[in-house]
């Protein structure tokens, strides 16, 4: 259900929005005792992306093992900050992604109340994603799935406040988050392109489409000399060839 009127003042909308942030953070933080990930073992394949976190903490380069399906760096420097700190274990790097989980749903919601959700209805759309089965599974691995799921939605709500809020500097974080997000699965160039159409068929946002042409297509720049020199850097992956 809509609201018509628009969007509040950042600081009024922030105060009324952490009981429900905090809310969807008590649901994952409850659920972890149901699912027991404190066995420090592999989920699926996610020991190829834990191999690239534990060499890059033992010898502080970074390399990705030639079976791997992408370059998920972005997800391997997160994992290495959490894995720093109380030492290499899957546990810490399943912890690492049940706080992306959360985060992705906190943008979900977020996007929702930008377009002028209902708390409630917002609140709903969140937990939709939160109990997807397969979201809620990968979520307690170091599959890229989840991560990349949260950080393409954190960019797409920058990309909503952008238009919505007539803001230039929320499409550049938009565009940092799209860069991140192919950082860690190759489709995530075409984030970038999704706030193209809207601005295009509203008059009202030409000026943004203006203001927003250097990040859209700096992003996408950048993306393309990732693609071609990632393989270069970190080596050619078998499932690329």
């Amino acid at each position: 259900e809509l609201v018509t009127s628009a969007p509040p003042a950042l600081s009024a909308a922030r105060n009324r929005e952490w009981p429900v942030l905090l809310l969807l953070l008590a649901i994952w933080i409850a659920t972890c005792p149901l699912v027991g990930p404190r066995a420090n073992v592999p989920v699926i394949d996610d020991w190829v992306y834990a191999w690239s976190v534990e060499h890059l903490l033992n010898t502080g380069r970074l390399q990705v093992l030639e079976i791997s399906a992408f370059y998920p760096v972005t997800q391997i420097l997160w994992g290495a900050l959490f894995a720093s700190v109380g030492g290499f274990s899957f546990v810490a790097l399943r912890f690492s992604t049940v706080v992306l989980a959360a985060i992705g749903c906190w943008a979900v919601y977020l996007t929702l109340r930008e377009l002028g959700c209902r708390r409630s209805t917002g609140l709903l759309g969140a937990l939709a994603l939160a109990c997807d089965p397969v979201y809620f599974a990968l979520s307690f691995s170091f599959m890229t799935e989840v991560p990349f799921v949260c950080v393409s939605s954190l960019a797409l709500y920058w990309y909503v406040r952008a238009a919505r809020r007539d803001e230039a500097k929320a499409v550049w974080f938009g565009c940092l988050c799209a860069v991140a997000a192919f950082m860690i699965r190759p489709i995530g160039i075409v984030i970038p392109l999704a706030l193209v159409p809207p601005l295009v068929w509203s008059r009202d946002s030409r000026a943004l489409l203006r203001r927003s042409a250097a990040p859209i297509v700096l992003a996408v720049i950048v993306m393309i000399a990732l693609q071609f020199g990632m393989p270069r850097m970190l080596g050619p992956l078998e499932w690329a060839a």
